[in-house]
């Protein structure tokens, strides 16, 4: 195995690429097949670490800003919305013109922009600013750009910004030339130039020209100045949750964020169905802010709808045997360790970072920034390791055509899924059968999106989900056979800045077996969670608010749970519309404080449920509270079933005699009921350890189960009742549980 060094600022491809001072720059042209050879591991340098800004205020749901800094990181120069005048014959200048611009309106679809149409001019147009303005603490200018066709930048031809100590534009302080790119037709650009040196400290005016002429109409928007590596258009700000997010713009103190950014859209730059797309979704604080750069994965003509990175050489794959080809990214040259990233940025949108149809590849520590579909792995026998993708207008990641068990690295897992937001397209996660064992680490998903995730045996981190649109979804969630996720908030869409859900469905479960699922809160209109063919998925809920039910399942084994009074109406939460075998719905506080109820067997008859309930009335000690079961025979599930409610959790080391006893109690002769410790949890133990109510029934008896583990675990305690079709209606009690384990 060779081991080769590639770096994408400081590399060349005329390296030998065996050290890092001989390091490639490009895919393309350093590790390429005739190069590599199975084995072969390709070692990439990390992006720069994050770095502190400031203090800044996040603030939840505001439209614009979400971001204020308690001191300005940067410093407006203009807004390039009015006041802009021609500099010469040959220009002509629309101010607040309407046509392409970047959205700064309350609703999508307004704002405003400079356009300057030239006529085979070198001139341009200029601003004074109406004062003397002192800018000599920062360095950089920043500010978007569009052409109306091609402008081919990468020769003689220079777009100048130019700021100047006079009113008229003319006298330069700085000329700041625009990166040396071909700038492709009706696309918006965000530019950011650094003079490499402080900026003048008595400018009146700001003007651009071009070094040849030209025929073509300019627009510009956002002008502002930033320090020597400060924020510009090209960071991502971080927020408390290590959340990454592309900038729009800043207006001093205020720091505006990107919606999905489409480029060639003329009204607005961002796709967007509301202007809360563009805000920030989370609890509203003043914490530290950093920032992050990222790597630019462009080449001398600028940005463009290209690959940043394939791969040229296959590994080797025969049964029971592999010989991977390797990217490791996130390396740091001069550590020469592994303890970063590498984030990889197409800037507008249009290219891919990562594609792989080549078998045998490892890939680690590699985040797509601002594309048009992130990483698309599809051949077998591939691994990864904390890769995802930052803001796409497409497919953030694609892991498809995967076969069964060709996915030997079980612990892989994404690095997170930044910030989607997208007004047509929505948020896919693919992941094909055999890529089992991922963590998929989501952020804030906002805007006119429907997440779509297609997983196997995959533990999903999210954040909020906040559709802007009553059309869609919040989610779906197809094929997730033994997946954990959990997510922050899941509600309807926000309308005019209101909290309130609105007619969707938070979640839709297809075909996803065996999976839990918790969400800290739920507010829609429809339906909380609609389950079909998921059958013995667990979804666990905080709080609830809504319209609709709290759960929809046309499937059989669902447990749901609820923190929170929402109503005692059975029929509000699971409105089916025929009887489900075993499923459950746990209710806490339903009756007040201290109080829960769990129903099981749910079906269309509403109310009319066997149901577990802790209550005050039927106790084996005075002033405790005990849990009951009310049993219907006609909805509780099949003849046979058996109806359970854990009681605890509980501890226990290995080889150490544990004790359990509880007092039960049954009401008819025939009901069988009892206490058990699953065996699942159990070690040392293939069947339930359960012990049957024998006593006379209307009578409490202690039961009693031990049991010694071989190793160090957590079990749980149920209690359980088993269905006869020949009782209508049976009760049974549990009081007084104790759970010991011997010194």
């Amino acid at each position: 195995m060779t081991i080769f060094y590639l770096d994408a600022v400081a590399g060349n491809d005329a390296n030998t690429g065996l050290s890092w001072a001989q390091a490639w720059k490009t895919f393309l042209n350093g590790p390429t097949a005739v190069r590599l050879n199975p084995g072969d591991e390709v070692r990439v340098a990390k992006s720069p670490d994050p770095t502190n800004v400031s203090s800044a205020t996040w603030t939840d749901r505001k439209i614009q800003p979400s971001v204020t800094f308690a001191a300005a990181p940067t410093k407006q120069i203009d807004a390039a919305q009015a006041g802009w005048v021609s500099l010469g014959a040959g220009a002509t200048v629309t101010n607040n013109q309407a046509t392409a611009y970047m959205m700064w309106g309350t609703t999508p679809g307004t704002g405003s922009a400079l356009q300057v149409v030239n006529a085979a001019s070198l001139q341009g147009a200029y601003k004074d600013l109406g004062v003397v303005t002192d800018f000599s603490a920062h360095q950089q200018v920043c500010f978007w750009f569009r052409p109306s066709a091609a402008f081919d930048c990468t020769g003689a031809q220079n777009l100048n910004i130019r700021l100047c100590s006079d009113a008229a534009g003319v006298t330069v302080v700085n000329t700041l030339v625009a990166p040396k790119w071909n700038y492709a037709a009706t696309t918006w650009y965000p530019i950011v130039i650094d003079n490499g040196a402080a900026l003048g400290s008595n400018i009146r005016s700001i003007s651009y020209n071009t070094t040849n002429t030209h025929s073509l109409t300019f627009y510009f928007a956002e002008f502002f100045a930033s320090p020597a590596s400060g924020l510009t258009l090209w960071s991502l700000i971080e927020d408390n949750d290590d959340t990454l997010y592309p900038i729009r713009s800043i207006r001093n103190a205020d720091v505006y964020l990107m919606a999905a950014y489409a480029p060639t859209v003329a009204g607005g730059g961002c796709l967007t169905s509301s202007m809360m797309d563009t805000a920030w979704i989370g609890t509203t604080a003043t914490f530290t802010t950093r920032k992050r750069e990222t790597y630019k994965m462009y080449a001398t003509t600028g940005p463009a709808a290209t690959t940043w990175c394939q791969t040229n050489r296959a590994g080797v794959w025969v049964t029971g045997t592999k010989t991977l080809c390797k990217y490791t990214f996130g390396w740091d040259t001069g550590t020469t360790t592994q303890n970063g990233y590498t984030f990889a940025d197409n800037l507008v949108c249009l290219g891919t970072v990562l594609n792989n149809t080549n078998l045998g590849w490892r890939f680690e520590n590699l985040v797509a920034v601002r594309v048009s579909t992130g990483i698309t792995l599809t051949s077998n026998a591939q691994e990864w390791d904390k890769i995802g993708c930052i803001s796409a207008t497409n497919v953030p990641l694609n892991f498809a055509g995967f076969s069964a068990n060709n996915l030997w690295d079980l612990a892989s897992k994404l690095y997170r899924v930044d910030y989607y937001t997208n007004g047509t397209t929505n948020f896919v996660i693919t992941f094909g059968t055999g890529c089992s064992g991922a963590t998929l680490n989501l952020p804030n998903i906002w805007g006119n999106s429907i997440f779509t995730f297609t997983l196997m045996q995959t533990t999903v981190v999210g954040k909020n989900i906040v559709p802007s649109t009553a059309s869609n979804l919040g989610g779906n969630i197809a094929a997730s056979n033994n997946s954990r996720m959990t997510f922050n908030r899941i509600e309807g869409p926000v309308v005019t800045g209101s909290t309130s859900g609105s007619a969707i469905n938070g979640l839709t479960l297809n075909s996803s077996f065996n999976d839990y699922i918790s969400i800290v809160s739920m507010n829609c209109g429809t339906a909380g969670v609609v389950a079909s063919n998921s059958f013995g998925t667990v979804v666990d809920v905080g709080t609830f608010a809504g319209a609709g039910s709290f759960m929809n399942p046309s499937c059989d084994g669902i447990i749901a749970r609820c923190a929170s009074n929402i109503s005692s109406n059975v029929s509000k939460w699971i409105p089916v519309t025929n009887p489900q075998i075993n499923n459950k719905l746990y209710v806490q506080d339903i009756n007040g404080p201290g109080t829960a109820s769990v129903f099981v067997g749910l079906s269309s008859q509403g109310a009319a449920v066997s149901y577990f309930d802790l209550q005050t009335g039927d106790v084996h000690t005075v002033g405790s509270k005990a849990w009951k079961y009310f049993g219907n025979g006609f909805a509780a599930g099949n003849i046979g079933s058996t109806n359970t409610l854990k009681l605890a959790s509980a501890a226990a080391v290995a080889n150490k005699l544990v004790t359990v006893t509880a007092y039960v109690k049954r009401t008819a002769a025939n009901q069988q009921c009892g206490i058990r410790v699953p065996a699942i949890f159990l070690p040392g133990y293939t069947t339930n350890q359960s012990v049957t109510f024998t006593g006379t029934t209307g009578t409490w008896q202690l039961l009693t189960i031990t049991f010694t583990p071989t190793q160090d675990c957590v079990f749980d305690v149920e209690a359980w009742v088993l269905y006869d079709s020949l009782v209508a209606a049976t009760d049974a009690v549990w009081d007084d549980l104790t759970i010991t384990q011997a010194p």
